[in-house]
């Protein structure tokens, strides 16, 4: 290296040695401030009084409750004092403690067990993260002894789980 390249060599890391730190700091001043992490909210219905039945599987980390509310409620057109009506209304509440192997799963609802087909079953909803899911069972009216709960991977077409509650 002659006298006249090691000057320019000494320049050029000197140079180096003032801009680069200059540029990492001005290049943090650069970056946008981050606004506080908005979740997007996950409206769950409030649950029901009564917890009829429980089931729990602590291997993937879920238990299941059916809750139950009976209202009673005055039909149109009558006293105080006649009979009133009843209503029970069941609901579905899921509780994952860990996740799932599926990141969306699909629960059903049916009245037999052992089934791999999900086609006759009553869907749900789905679940996914950790977290706490509760479902209005609008369309059952009075459950019979035993239901069963089946989680079902829509992607790759299979059961992952099956409940009896």
């Amino acid at each position: 290296m002659t006298p006249a390249l090691r000057k320019r060599h000494l320049h050029t890391w000197v140079l180096l040695a003032i801009v680069v730190p200059i540029g990492f700091y001005l290049a943090l001043l650069v970056i946008p401030k981050i606004p506080p992490g908005k979740t997007i909210p996950n409206p769950q219905p409030q649950p029901l009084e009564n917890r009829v039945r429980s089931a729990e599987n602590g291997s993937f980390g879920i238990t299941a409750n059916l809750r139950a509310q009976t209202q009673s409620m005055v039909r149109e057109g009558t006293d105080n004092g006649l009979p009133s009506m009843e209503d029970t209304f069941f609901q579905l509440e899921i509780l994952l403690t860990q996740p799932l192997l599926s990141p969306s799963t699909l629960v059903y609802l049916a009245l037999e067990p052992g089934s791999n087909s999900v086609e006759e079953k009553l869907l749900i909803g789905r679940i996914g993260s950790p977290g706490q899911y509760r479902f209005n069972l609008d369309q059952l009216s009075n459950p019979p002894e035993t239901l069963y709960l089946i989680f079902y991977d829509d992607y790759h077409k299979k059961v992952l789980l099956e409940i009896e509650l």
